[in-house]
């Protein structure tokens, strides 16, 4: 089977000591070698047996010896934990990717046994994590579809009208899976030009219209506009329990003719300080607006709307401390071309194409010599729009 068999490393290129190796220790940054860096281009960041490897080769060289050691520790810790982790699989002869994937999915298993699993999603883990199992399913960048345990469709690539119908089709609000999804990107398009705006913590925030994006005889799916902070550390949207009703409307209360959230399983999501945390992932189709919301002639920027992944957050928009983030993503910055510029008022431009940044000055000609160093609060304003 596919994923019996891991791909062996390839071998590390050895340090060239003729051209870097010294007998005396250097430390100096100033007297570095041409060329010399502390980089490892050649090797893959996730091999960590290369890359313990060159440490060792580097910190013989005597040059910044310091800077390996360091790193060289860390990689020991780290394959230490990788043992550990693949221990329970060493019979199995899973791929390091299956393996993670299935420490992933019994996470998951378990917050949805603590936590309640109200989208019906324990049958779809449960198969999905016996299928990883037995070869049956790889980390091959393709998709399968699944339903209440039930694979309903070969590995393929991932296709956003295709995955709608389907998700249709098996009544995608409960017990519907994507597994593979984390490949995906939004789809690109052509947009007009705008200025977005800076809140007063210097963090970019953009006002985004979602809405659900159900078939066209739906005669309620809301469009409602949200704000979110600039954040491209994180791949999908993020949104909050309390936005996704909204999104809904009053109509699904009443049982009437109403968009319900389009499913794609449960994303397993790392931050900064190492945690795990595992958050619903829907389809949503995002747009975005050419100008302030007290503008009476503003337009959508985008003719078609954008299908992307959202991933909503058990918890609500509004918190004790007041408002809680939702992230934008990397979406803007799959469908348009962004820009910034040195100074003080810290603003993002957007257009649809390369030059449209550079018309009628949009953005704005600073010398970088001349800023002063950043302020601890940004200015909030929107620039103006341009036709």
């Amino acid at each position: 089977t596919r994923n019996r068999v891991s791909k062996a490393p390839p071998e590390p290129r050895k340090s060239k000591k003729s051209s870097h190796s010294r007998t005396d220790h250097l430390d100096d940054w100033s007297k570095l070698p041409s060329g010399w860096s502390i980089d490892e281009p050649d090797l893959d960041p996730h091999d960590l047996d290369a890359q313990i490897q060159r440490c060792r080769e580097r910190i013989k060289e005597n040059i910044m010896s310091y800077i390996f050691e360091i790193r060289l520790k860390v990689l020991e810790e780290a394959k230490a934990d990788r043992e550990m982790l693949a221990a329970p699989y060493k019979d199995k002869g899973l791929s390091w990717d299956v393996i993670q994937r299935l420490e992933n999915l019994k996470g998951l298993r378990c917050e949805l046994y603590e936590k309640g699993d109200i989208f019906e999603e324990l049958p779809n883990v449960d198969a999905i994590s016996k299928a990883y199992e037995s070869g049956d399913l790889d980390m091959d960048g393709q998709i399968t579809y699944w339903s209440h345990g039930q694979k309903i469709f070969k590995q393929k690539k991932f296709d956003w009208d295709e995955f709608k119908a389907v998700n249709r089709e098996h009544n995608g609000c409960k017990g519907f899976w994507v597994e593979g999804r984390t490949t995906l990107g939004p789809t690109s398009v052509n947009a007009l030009k705008t200025v977005c705006s800076t809140d007063k913590d210097g963090q970019y925030v953009l006002p985004l219209v979602l809405r659900l994006g159900q078939d066209p005889d739906i005669k309620y799916d809301p469009e409602i506009e949200f704000d979110f902070i600039d954040d491209t550390g994180c791949g999908p949207l993020k949104i909050y329990s309390d936005d996704m009703a909204l999104l809904q409307g009053p109509h699904v209360a009443k049982g009437l003719d109403s968009p319900f959230p389009q499913i794609m399983g449960y994303e397993c999501m790392k931050t900064a300080d190492g945690s795990i945390s595992y958050i619903l992932a829907i389809m949503v189709e995002v747009n975005i607006y050419n100008a302030p919301k007290d503008d009476p002639d503003r337009q959508l920027m985008i003719p078609s709307w954008v299908p992307a992944m959202a991933l909503v957050d058990r918890g609500k928009s509004i918190g004790p401390a007041g408002p809680n983030d939702r992230l934008s993503g990397r979406w803007m910055r799959h469908s348009l071309f962004t820009a910034t510029a040195p100074g003080p008022n810290q603003r993002l431009y957007i257009s649809s194409n390369k030059t449209g940044l550079m018309e009628k000055d949009m953005v704005q000609k600073v010398d970088p010599k001349d800023i002063k160093p950043m302020p601890l609060t940004g200015v909030f304003e929107f620039g103006e729009y341009v036709k």
